[in-house]
């Protein structure tokens, strides 16, 4: 989870070879015991969530601690059971009302965990409509 988390959250608006696959892959080999949702709690409980992201600016930091909350409080403890719930709607509805989490950010978190999916990012919309494309969903 620890991964998953990370990976949606360090995503957005940064470039995903150079910064956020080398701060993914770090996580997966120094701390690969935080791939439940409680550890991560406990991680944000500490502190640590700045030096775990091996990321300082308070944006991203804030928004991981807020969805491994978010997760926490709707008993999202696994990649298995995020991957359940990312297919009921509801839940969906729920967990875009964690700040900075949009379509884009549930599309690509779906793709982590197994769920087919593509996550649609300002280029693609932007090519979209200038070829007469109108998606209001995104």
């Amino acid at each position: 989870m620890g991964a998953i988390v990370a990976d949606c959250v360090l995503q957005a608006g940064l470039n995903y070879r150079s910064v956020v696959l080398p701060r993914v892959s770090t996580i997966l080999e120094r701390f690969p015991d935080l791939d439940r949702t409680s550890e991560l709690v406990g991680l944000v409980a500490r502190g640590e969530t700045s030096r775990f992201l091996n990321w300082h600016h308070p944006e991203k930091v804030g928004r991981f601690e807020a969805l491994v909350g978010f997760l926490s409080e709707h008993s999202v403890e696994s990649a298995a059971i995020l991957s359940n719930r990312l297919q009921d709607a509801s839940f969906v509805l729920t967990l875009r009302e964690v700040r900075g989490v949009g379509p884009k950010t549930v599309d690509y978190m779906q793709c982590l965990v197994g769920i087919d999916s593509i996550a649609v990012d300002r280029h693609v919309r932007t090519f979209a409509k200038r070829v007469g494309v109108v998606e209001e969903d995104y």
